[in-house]
């Protein structure tokens, strides 16, 4: 009996890892970018914030479109991260309190992504 591997369980080559960690370092440098309140960040801001060179950026990313758009996708993973359930049989106050709690955590998170998109909406086709 074979077995089938999917691939990702399938083991990694060193390029491949060391590509992957430098496309997440990219993502992960404009996301820290739109954070910090740059919300047009340049290639070449991302790049040293990543600790990468400007080329790699492009060889990750035909363009920044394409990049912001990875970027709205990992986004969407740090918000869901920040989910929690609200206990149902805690007393209304308790609730309440949690629901605020989470909804302003999320809020916060939410926030520079979104003014960032605002800007780029004009111009994306994404």
């Amino acid at each position: 009996m074979t077995t089938r591997h999917s691939t990702a369980d399938a083991p990694t080559d060193g390029r491949t890892a060391r590509a992957r960690r430098t496309r997440d370092a990219v993502v992960e440098a404009c996301l820290s970018l739109i954070d910090e309140g740059h919300l047009r960040p340049t290639a070449k801001q991302v790049s040293e914030r990543a600790g990468v060179s400007l080329r790699s950026v492009f060889q990750h990313f035909e363009d920044l479109e394409s990049l912001f758009a990875t970027a709205a996708d990992r986004q969407v993973e740090r918000l869901l991260a920040l989910v929690a359930k609200i206990p149902s049989g805690a007393p209304f106050e308790e609730r309440l309190a949690a629901i605020v709690e989470a909804r302003t955590r999320l809020l916060e998170r939410i926030t520079p992504v979104r003014r960032s998109a605002l800007l780029h909406e004009p111009f994306s086709a994404a």
